[in-house]
């Protein structure tokens, strides 16, 4: 199987671990959080991500979010659940689909990812908040 297949199947079991907990999405899929994840932050931390939102009692999309921004700013995960924890959780997973969330094909621990706000896309140019955003942005660089 090829690594764009893995990775797509790999968004898919993050994607039914997110839903089968009921996290708060913000009106956003799923998927779009996950997509946007992987492209900021190694993917392992993903899912330890989730399961650290869940251990902390959570159940919102952006807990998972702040998580791994305050994790890249460390470099590093810093988790707190342990092994039952998460065995826990998973039990209402299939097996199949755990060994595909928690062993990502292209899982690198060494991985420096690029901060978020380099990666930050305004959707609308229309807003006063935009303008006064660019502004700044241009004043501080």
């Amino acid at each position: 199987m090829n690594s764009v297949m893995k990775e797509k199947q790999y968004h898919i079991h993050l994607s039914e671990l997110i839903c089968r907990y009921g996290f708060d999405l913000d009106d956003v899929a799923s998927q779009d959080w996950i997509i946007r994840w992987m492209s900021n932050f190694p993917s392992q931390w993903i899912y330890l991500a989730i399961l650290e939102a869940l251990h902390q009692g959570r159940y919102k999309i952006i807990s998972v979010e702040q998580l791994l921004n305050r994790w890249l700013r460390k470099g590093r995960p810093s988790y707190h659940f342990k092994e039952d924890f998460e065995s826990l959780i998973n039990r209402a997973i299939p097996e199949e689909l755990l060994t595909k969330i928690k062993e990502p094909s292209e899982y690198n621990p060494s991985l420096k990812p690029e901060s978020s706000i380099e990666k930050f896309i305004v959707q609308s140019k229309a807003s006063d908040f935009y303008d006064r955003l660019k502004h700044l942005a241009q004043q501080t660089t």
